[in-house]
């Protein structure tokens, strides 16, 4: 089994501040948007957060500027503001907590805790805890995604292979085989209402249509790594019909691969040399609608790297502190 990451730098947060609502989508098949090709990118404003105890995973609510992080070590969720990176409010979550959405429509906040094998629902505002939905022994839920339109909860679980659906207030749904081992990264497509969930030890990655009860679609698995390469973390950008995978083709997290996705599958477009990762995981991506930019974390290269769209490219290295993870 591959090593637990150490640690992430508060540093890349201010990549993911004042990122919009989705933009409006006009079909879900349509073409991407016209972006300028070629055109220079303006360097990303970095700003650095101290004092945050061993941060892991990061979600933001984009109307109310809250940013939210989970701490590994003190298994806690801090609530902050994304100007300032002032802690506005903590609270108490599972053990070894790793991923973590938020939804503004219902105001529900997500803990995924690994080693517990739970999920917290807790109120977005207050941090109150609204429930805990036990996964089971040996679940190792990693990373959670939330279809916006339906409000249910995703979670991919390593130890079992299993996604996990919810309901908003936390009632599990579907218990789904996912049909490879180790699973981990995750992402949802809100239109077409798909779940794509990557498995670390069997290299492929496989679409779940939430419109048949969340089961995998035959015919639309791809292995996006090669067969002896591992695909970690998993970001989905709404606007541009763009999937992305961070890859480790010889075990170290180096490669994005970019997808089209489409009613008929995932369509490779782009692959993107990064940083190094290192073998435990680095590239942590995230994504700004507004831009279409891409920012992938290289936790042993100690950098950024930023790809553009159309065409989809690396357009600039940005250097961070020590160990940048999510």
């Amino acid at each position: 089994r591959w090593t637990m990451p150490r640690t992430i730098l508060p540093v890349l947060l201010l990549f993911l501040l004042s990122v919009p609502a989705l933009a409006s989508h006009a079909t879900q098949d349509s073409p991407p948007p016209a972006d300028p090709a070629g055109e220079p990118v303006a360097a990303p404003d970095t700003r650095t957060f101290p004092n945050i105890p061993s941060p892991n995973g990061l979600a933001i609510a984009p109307l109310t500027q809250r940013l939210y992080v989970t701490s590994r070590n003190s298994n806690q969720v801090l609530m902050l503001d994304a100007q300032t990176g002032a802690v506005l409010k903590q609270a108490a979550v599972g053990v070894l907590p790793w991923g973590v959405a938020v939804n503004p429509s219902n105001n529900r906040l997500y803990v995924a805790n690994f080693t517990s094998g739970d999920l917290y629902v807790l109120d977005a505002t207050t941090l109150a805890r609204i429930t805990i939905a036990s996964l089971g022994s040996g679940a190792e839920p990693a990373f959670i995604g939330v279809h916006p339109d339906s409000g249910r909860v995703l979670v991919a679980g390593h130890g079992r292979n299993q996604l996990w659906v919810l309901t908003p207030d936390g009632v599990i749904e579907h218990s789904i085989p996912t049909g490879g081992n180790g699973a981990w990264g995750l992402a949802v497509h809100p239109y077409l209402k798909r779940a794509y969930v990557g498995h670390r030890d069997s290299a492929n990655v496989i679409t779940f249509d939430g419109n048949n009860n969340w089961q995998p679609i035959a015919g639309q698995s791809i292995t996006p790594c090669g067969v002896t390469g591992h695909p970690f973390a998993l970001n989905f950008n709404p606007v541009n019909d763009r999937l992305y995978v961070a890859c480790a083709p010889d075990q170290n997290v180096s490669q994005v691969k970019v997808y089209r996705a489409s009613s008929g599958g995932l369509t490779l477009v782009a692959s993107l040399a990064a940083g190094s990762g290192g073998p435990d995981g680095g590239g942590g991506i995230a994504i700004n609608t507004a831009t279409n930019n891409v920012f992938f974390t290289n936790s042993t290269s100690r950098s950024v790297t930023v790809i553009g769209s159309n065409p989809d490219r690396v357009v600039a290295t940005v250097q961070a502190g020590a160990d940048p993870f999510g």
